[in-house]
């Protein structure tokens, strides 16, 4: 579980799972605001993540114990979001969860653009997803999860006016999951990302943007091994 600025959630799981383990949190009652799945299912030839829902709206099965139906799915440009109801064994209430699927994230390597991580972010507080525990996974459960929880921090703390020391959230992101942003090519995604914030945004004035980027500039460390020694 991994602290937000705000105090939302997030809960990070790895892909090494079977169908029916994925599901369990809601039949022990865990409420999930949003559920994210960053790799595609085989990536590289390998089979990376379980198929653990439908991937067509209309079509259902059951996981375990619990009864999986996709109600609905939106393609957007990057994106796969799926709309998905649960029902556990033996109870009338279902729960309905979403889950966006990002479909542009190489398994080594980033994205062309942070804008398309920008653009999930804004889903979520858009569509109030944030309410509850979000649920992301990824290959290892530490890369691409670890960006994204990295700049959803900096940009919550940005928004509510609040100091950015990316130093102390990278050390406390990794006190809650070890490992996390493992390589120099995510980090410098992190600060490539919030900067095209930055630059885009009408919320931060220029001469903020010019100090924040001066500053992200300079904390970039020149060796990102021997920095993420000290965490």
């Amino acid at each position: 579980s991994i602290d937000g600025a705000d105090g939302t959630k997030s809960t990070i799981r790895q892909c090494h799972f079977k169908e029916k383990d994925w599901w369990k949190e809601s039949e022990l009652g865990f409420n999930y605001g949003l559920c994210e799945s960053r790799p595609m299912c085989v990536e590289d030839e390998k089979v990376k993540c379980a198929q653990y829902w439908p991937t067509e709206a209309g079509r259902f099965t059951t996981y375990g114990k619990i009864f999986v139906n996709t109600k609905k799915v939106e393609v957007e440009d990057k994106f796969t979001i799926y709309t998905i109801e649960l029902v556990p064994e033996g109870c009338s209430n279902s729960h309905v969860v979403k889950l966006i699927h990002m479909t542009n994230w190489p398994d080594r390597g980033v994205p062309a653009s942070g804008r398309h991580v920008l653009r999930l972010l804004r889903k979520v507080v858009a569509d109030k997803l944030d309410c509850g525990p979000i649920v992301m996974h990824c290959s290892a459960g530490v890369g691409r999860t670890g960006c994204i929880i990295m700049i959803d921090v900096i940009l919550r703390k940005l928004f509510a006016g609040k100091p950015v020391d990316t130093v102390d959230i990278f050390k406390k992101l990794r006190d809650q999951r070890a490992s996390s942003v493992p390589v120099d090519i995510l980090y410098v995604f992190v600060f490539v990302s919030v900067i095209d914030y930055i630059r885009v945004s009408s919320s931060l004035v220029a001469e903020t943007s010019s100090l924040i980027f001066q500053r992200y500039s300079v904390e970039l460390p020149t060796s990102f091994r021997t920095f993420c020694q000290k965490f």
